[in-house]
């Protein structure tokens, strides 16, 4: 995996360096020489390059000019790979340092570069590029005043402050205003570096290099004699022409620029999620990592970033071609780098798109073609642009990325490139910089990694920026925002889950999920007793089938032309589907009524739900279903299709007002009806229009009191406008509702007790320690676990009741898996509180998964002394009475939790179980039933 890892290393060392090293300069012709020097590059002590400096005085026309020239040789190493840059820049200033002109030539393997501009203006320059031969002209403004390095010389030959200030610009990252501020720390002597006198030292802070520490020494005519960076631990330090001459170039930057993890990551392409805690140091969080659909961050502020990232998988559903490109103009042009209009790039691009009408599939080929065709791999290359690819069929992951970036665009695909870390295990776990394209395929933005093509977009890919790249100034974009991050970020991988298995198997419940993180799994322990009998099959107990989704393509388009706004193509779908399933399909029929409920198409799901056979597996969530998102009154057929319209505009098309129009357009039709209202309060929020969403939902409310979903979005609009009472009478209806109605939605209750904890969270700001507990549980009941400890944890001293906090980070340990710190925190509450029944019952589970069902027992029973009626204990302790033989004292227990309907899938299995051992099949598959629903 490592092969794909790119760094742009020699733009950060070289951006460092250059930055900084503006005040001294290297071969000049005759006239008055000012200095001429050298300096020597080292990387973590290792010398991989020069700079060599002359500054001289030059008088033409009878004017005096000071001219400084300078020429930057670095040579480093990528795994086995030597890169080589060289660079030779020229300035030109008026004795009385006013700027007049500059010029630069690099040259690195893949890439030549000229810059040249001359001032036209006291504020504006005339500058030419020609990259790789691909030529533009700018103008460009400056609203600072800019300093060559004589006059930048001249601030520290004559200081009038200990804090100089000062603008200049570098050519290498597009001409932009780079401010640098440095304080004066006093005299230093550099006897250790070989120079053997006093000389001022300076910290030096860097606009574009936030966190970076640097420091420079300078001699009394205000030259730089050395400079260090905390970044790779660089250093330049003033050398002789003999020093410069042995450079090994043997610093492997590859190594040098991994970030390192503590847990590897088997098989990334089987991984559903990983998710990871980022800590960041010395650097701004804030905008550090991209928030998108498959990508997103919560950060804390202090510094602390959670990332959970989602695998991609492969797109079911069609993207016409060609692709609608209305606004995307600048994913489509051509450039210096991504270069579309190319005769063999056009070429390529024709013959993979040739008798296509899908643009995903165009896309996915391509990504294929580059990974094939690309047959070196080698990271010698700098950063060839699109036509030097194809040509050479070389480069890394910056290669693949512009090469696929071109193809696609030159099929009309608008494209774009992305910058972040990857995952890889070469030396050893770690992440290191790469770059993949993303493709516009009609409505959403697609990743596309050609370096690396897995099946999955995988998510050990971190995003970090993005951009069209189509000028030096994107490039430098993403050199900034990549440069942040070096040296000031640690990884943790907090888990990496691979998909839910479930299976029966010889009387036992397992429901195992995989760690990628930890390569292993966990097995929730039920009844451990094998069927004495000949098994599943001959006990009485119909089959009971679940078949899979069909995933027919009518499916796929019906779900894709709601999105798209075709409604009633959407609707005929829908209704094909719904023809095509077989009598007693029950799981499709369930399924087809839950997405049609989601979509407005009422009136489909509440056909598809009168066809579900077996209410005793289904009814439940039948009934759930309705009373939490049917609207009271039942739609004619055209007043549905009005309605979905409106809702897919406002959901998927984000056109609220568009939705608003269509509604109120029909407003006789839909004055008396509570989903229209709902729909323009949903609209309206998203607007922004608090007022109106709340005068709308009042009217829903009114025709609908007891629907579920608009009482809990009246409860977040008052919690919004920071009316916590109303937002706690609106919370107490809802929960009275859903217990009258014996709502067991897992979803339902999960948003409502996110949204009670965030409302005491925000009624309890007066004591902070308080409101940041309920802060911690509300992201608890999102199952944002890692947020929820560290806010825990922040306020644990000096709160008195650390028990509470304590039970409740055991809580989560338990949940979590670390079962070893779970066994500590409730070790701890058991100190504070021995009749703490929470921290009993933590130890009971740990205990009983460890396989000592004596202590587990020992601990459940002394818990019920405090909680008699606690249905979880009881259950707990007729399991383990079973296991251990005691049949008659588990019954009893069983007996009792027979009597609380609340009671989960493991309940009702082992309930179940049990009443199939007795020989009592009809209850048995009573709570099997239960169990499966």
């Amino acid at each position: 995996m490592g092969r794909g890892i790119k760094f742009f290393i020699k733009y950060l060392i070289l951006s460092i360096f250059v930055i900084l090293f503006l005040n001294s300069s290297a071969f000049a012709a005759s006239s008055e020489i000012i200095y001429d020097n050298c300096s020597v590059t080292k990387v973590s002590g290792v010398k991989t390059g020069y700079l060599c400096s002359v500054q001289r005085k030059k008088t033409e026309n009878g004017k005096k000019y000071i001219i400084t020239d300078r020429h930057f040789e670095q040579k480093i190493k990528r795994l086995n790979n030597t890169v080589q840059i060289i660079q030779d820049t020229n300035y030109v200033e008026e004795e009385s340092g006013k700027p007049v002109s500059f010029s630069m030539n690099s040259d690195s393997s893949g890439e030549k570069t000229k810059i040249s501009g001359k001032y036209i203006t006291d504020d504006e320059m005339a500058v030419d590029f020609d990259i790789n031969g691909v030529k533009t002209s700018k103008n460009i403004k400056f609203k600072e005043k800019i300093l060559f390095p004589y006059a930048i010389d001249n601030l520290y030959k004559y200081p009038d402050s200990k804090i100089i200030n000062y603008a200049t610009i570098e050519p290498s990252i597009d001409l932009r205003t780079i401010k640098i501020k440095t304080q004066n720390q006093g005299q230093e002597n550099l006897s250790a570096d070989g120079l053997n006198h006093n000389y001022t030292k300076y910290k030096v802070s860097i606009n574009i290099l936030p966190g970076i520490a640097c420091y420079e020494w300078r001699d009394k005519n205000g030259q730089v004699v050395k400079e260090t960076t905390s970044l790779f631990k660089m250093e330049q330090v003033r050398a002789s022409k003999n020093e410069i001459a042995d450079i090994s170039g043997d610093y492997d930057m590859f190594s040098g620029g991994l970030i390192y993890v503590n847990k590897a990551i088997t098989d990334p392409d089987s991984v559903d999620q990983i998710n990871y805690k980022i800590t960041t140091a010395g650097i701004s969080a804030t905008n550090l990592f991209l928030q998108e659909e498959r990508q997103k961050n919560n950060q804390l502020k202090n510094g602390v970033i959670y990332l959970k990232i989602n695998t991609v998988k492969p797109e079911t559903q069609s993207f016409t071609y060609p692709v609608e490109t209305k606004g995307l103009d600048e994913f489509l042009k051509s450039g210096p780098f991504i270069i579309p209009d190319g005769d063999k790039i056009s070429a390529v691009a024709s013959a993979l798109s040739a008798g296509e009408a899908d643009a995903y599939i165009i896309s996915k080929k391509m990504e294929s073609w580059v990974f094939n065709n690309i047959n070196n791999k080698n990271y010698s290359l700098d950063f060839a642009n699109a036509v030097q690819v194809l040509e050479t069929k070389s480069g890394d992951c910056t290669e693949h990325a512009v090469l696929l970036a071109s193809l696609l665009r030159a099929a009309g695909i608008p494209s774009k490139v992305v910058v972040g870390l990857i995952y890889t295990e070469l030396p050893k776990p770690a992440f290191g910089y790469h770059m993949w394209t993303k493709a516009y395929t009609g409505n959403k933005w697609i990743d596309l990694d050609a370096t690396l093509p897995y099946k999955n977009f995988v998510p050990t890919h971190i995003a970090m920026a993005e951009t069209p790249l189509n000028n030096l100034s994107d490039r430098a974009d993403l050199l900034i925002n990549v440069l942040k991050s070096f040296s000031a970020i640690k990884i943790e991988i907090l888990n990496a889950d691979k998909p839910v298995i479930s299976k029966l198997n010889d009387g036992m419940l397992k429901i195992s999920f995989g760690n990628a993180a930890e390569n292993n799994s966990l097995t929730i322990k039920t009844i451990n007793n094998k069927l004495t009998a000949g098994g599943a099959d001959d006990s009485g107990i119909k089959n009971i089938s679940l078949s899979g989704f069909d995933e027919k393509d009518y499916v796929r388009s019906a779900f894709y032309s709601f999105i798209k706004g075709d409604i009633q193509k959407s609707l005929n779908d829908f209704n094909a589907f719904y023809n095509s399933i077989s009598g007693g399909d029950d799981f499709s029929y369930m399924r087809l009524g839950l997405k049609l409920s989601g979509l407005g198409f009422f009136n489909l799901a509440s056909k598809s739900f009168d066809n579900v056979k077996d209410k005793d597996i289904w009814g439940l969530q039948v009934d759930s279903t309705k009373n939490i998102y049917f609207p009271k009154k039942k739609l004619s057929p055209t007043e549905e299709l009005l309605i979905s319209d409106a809702l897919s505009k406002i959901k998927f098309q984000n056109l609220p007002e568009t939705g608003v129009i269509l509604i109120n357009k029909n407003k006789n039709k839909f004055q008396n009806n509570d989903y229209a209202h709902y729909l323009l309060a949903k609209a309206y929020l998203a607007q922004n229009k608090a007022d109106f969403a709340q005068n709308e939902l009042g009217k829903s409310i009114k025709l609908n009191p007891e629907n579920l979903t608009y009482r809990m979005e009246q409860a977040k609009i008052y919690v919004q406008r920071n009316s916590y009472k109303s937002a706690e009478r609106e919370l107490t209806l809802v929960k009275e509702i859903a217990e009258k109605k014996e709502i067991e939605d897992k979803a339902f209750w999960q948003d409502f007790n996110e949204q009670s904890y965030w409302l005491k969270f925000k009624t309890e700001r007066k004591n902070p320690l308080k409101s940041k507990y309920y802060k911690a549980k509300y992201y608890e009941a999102k199952n944002e676990y890692n947020i929820a400890l560290e806010l825990l944890n922040s306020i644990l001293t000096g709160n008195t009741d650390k028990a509470l906090i304590l039970e409740t980070m055991g809580n989560i340990y338990l949940k979590q898996d670390q079962v070893e710190k779970a066994k500590q925190n409730f070790q701890k509450v058991l100190a504070i509180d021995g009749k703490n029944v929470s921290a009993l019952t933590g130890l009971g589970k740990i205990y009983f998964s460890e396989g000592n069902n004596k202590a587990a027992l020992e601990k459940y029973k002394k818990a019920l002394e405090f909680d008699s009626g606690n249905s979880e204990l009881k259950l707990n302790t007729a399991e383990i009475y079973e296991i251990l033989g005691q049949e008659e004292e588990s019954y009893n227990y069983y007996k009792e939790v027979l009597q609380d309907v609340s009671i989960d899938l493991e309940a009702n299995y082992n309930i179940g179980m049990m009443y199939l051992r007795s020989g009592d099949v009809d209850e048995a598959e009573k709570f099997l039933k239960k169990a499966i629903s």
